[in-house]
This record gives C-alpha cells, structure tokens and sequence, in this order.
C-alpha cells in the first residue's frame, strides 16, 4: 500500500490485482465501467513521477462506488408475471363459459319410435265423426253366414263408444285374400283398416302371394290412413301364422303404411292363446274382442288427424 499525501489530505491507494482484473473482463456495462476505473489507476502507479494525484471522479468513486443491476431483468420479471396471469385468467373464463354452455344446455330428445299401439289420446283435433272400412274375415265380420251376430267382433266394439262410423266394403267369415280382393273397390273412408289372412294359412296359401293381395287390396281401396293388423293367434298352424305377421309387418314398413299388433296381450310367446283368451283354436272370446276393438279404436283415432 502506497499513501500520497497533499495538503492536509492524506490519499491512500490500495494495490489491485490487475491480471485478475483484466483476464476477468466481460461485456457488461457495469464491468467495463470497473475496468476503465482500474485501467486508470494502473496506469499512475506505473508513471514516471510515481502514483498521480486521484481526480475528483475517483475521488467520488473510491467514497460511493455503485453497481446497478440492469433495468430490464426487473421488467422481464414483470412481463413474465403479467403473462402468467393471464393465461391463467383465460383458462379459468373458458372453464366458466364450459360450465355454463353444459348447466344450460336442452336436455336430450328421445328418438322417435316406430308405430306402436298408441297409449295416449290423440291430442291433434279431427272431424267427428271418422270414418273407416275394413277387409277382413270371421275375426272382423260383424255377422256370420247364417246372419248372426259376432260376440268377437273387434269392429262392432271399435264403434260401439261413437266417434267411429264404420262404412263397410267387405268382410265376411271364411274368406281368404282372393275373395276380399275379388270385392275390394274404392272407398270414401278416411281409414282403411285390413285384418287378413288367417284363412290363407288354412288353406295352405303361399305368404308371397297373400302379401301381393293384400297390396292390392289397398290399392284398390284407397283411403288416406291405411291400417294393416296382425292376425289373430291360433293353437293350430302356429308356426305359420307367427311367419305370416313377420311378413305383413315387413309390407306395412316397405308401403309406409300402419301396422298394428292388437294381440300381443292375448298371445303366447309360442304364438298360441293366451289361456281363456280364446273361443276355439282360431277364434278370439268376447271379452277379447273388446280389447282388439279398444285397440284399434285407439289407432285409427290417433292417425286420422
């Protein structure tokens, strides 16, 4: 350590590792700043007339020596803070939207049906009263051939509570699809209801070619709400006429038209009577028929609007 001594101030001067100094310079500004201060001190401990007096900026220097950090690490500190937060906050803004759109969403619609037996009143208003006529066999005919009256009939009890008005065409007991297509013609009725095909089984019918009759038949009928029913179950044959209401169900689907199982209550799962459902091997009881009739009285009102 060297002292300078001027006037009555007393400088002292400390010896610096200048090859440390030097081999430790960086590009910073604050470094080369050290730099440029030691350089200068070096350079007047190596002059001729020995150490220089400090000047006033040393002076300064030497008492307060100051190393600001850089402005810019404080605002990338900042920035970095601010960004963070917002990212946060648009996560936190899409999870409300999110919550919201699925607290307020309709709730889902049931998919639609096929036709089925309506359980419900036809809400839609229709002209009173509705007119149907029907093709079909003992099952439908409101007589016998020897003109007596049907207890099974599903048509008489069908129009038995009004709102129905049943203008005929043809039904008759026995008959088979030829016969009722031999007497189909057209039809005012705004329901065209066929129950057929019971006695085609008996008569060992061919299925292809009950089904073109039956579609012929309602061609030839007409009517603007075209009912197709399944054949009533029997203890005889059953096997056949299980595969013949496959088949009408297949032709209802294929024309577009109504198909309707009013039996499903009184038949077996083999396809035969219900016990007590039945009069003989073929034919319904009364109490049945008034289920069929309250059936199909429940269709056709519910399609005729």
């Amino acid at each position: 350590m060297s002292r300078n001594r001027t006037g009555n101030v007393t400088w002292v001067v400390a010896p610096v590792d200048y090859q440390k100094v030097f081999s430790t310079r960086t590009d910073t500004p604050v470094d080369n700043r050290v730099y440029r201060k030691h350089k200068k001190a070096r350079d007047r401990q190596l002059a001729p007339d020995g150490p220089a007096k400090p000047t006033m900026k040393e002076v300064m220097m030497s008492r307060t020596t100051h190393y600001p950090q850089p402005m810019d690490r404080g605002w990338y500190t900042v920035f970095g803070l601010a960004g963070v937060s917002a990212v946060i906050m648009v996560a936190v803004i899409a999870a409300l939207i999110g919550l919201a759109s699925t607290l307020l969403a309709p709730a889902p619609v049931a998919a639609s049906e096929p036709p089925r037996i309506p359980p419900h009143i036809n809400v839609t208003p229709v002209p009173l009263p509705v007119t149907f006529a029907s093709e079909g066999d003992s099952i439908s005919a409101l007589r016998d051939n020897n003109n007596v009256p049907i207890t099974w009939s599903w048509v008489r009890d069908a129009v038995a509570e009004g709102n129905l008005t049943y203008v005929g065409v043809y039904m008759r007991a026995g008959a088979a699809t030829p016969e009722l297509l031999a007497h189909a013609k057209p039809t005012a009725a705004k329901v065209m209801v066929v129950m057929a095909g019971t006695n085609d089984v008996s008569q060992h019918l061919s299925i292809s070619s009950t089904l073109n009759r039956i579609a012929a038949i309602f061609g030839r009928t007409g009517g603007r709400v075209k009912i197709l029913s399944a054949v009533a179950p029997r203890n005889t044959l059953t096997a056949e006429t299980n595969q013949l209401n496959y088949w009408l169900q297949q032709l209802a689907a294929q024309h577009h038209w109504v198909f309707i199982d009013p039996w499903t209550s009184v038949r077996a799962a083999n396809g035969t009577w219900v016990p007590g459902a039945n009069a003989d091997v073929i034919h319904p009881s009364a109490a049945t028929g008034v289920i069929v009739g309250q059936v199909l009285r429940q269709t056709m009102l519910a399609y005729a609007g």
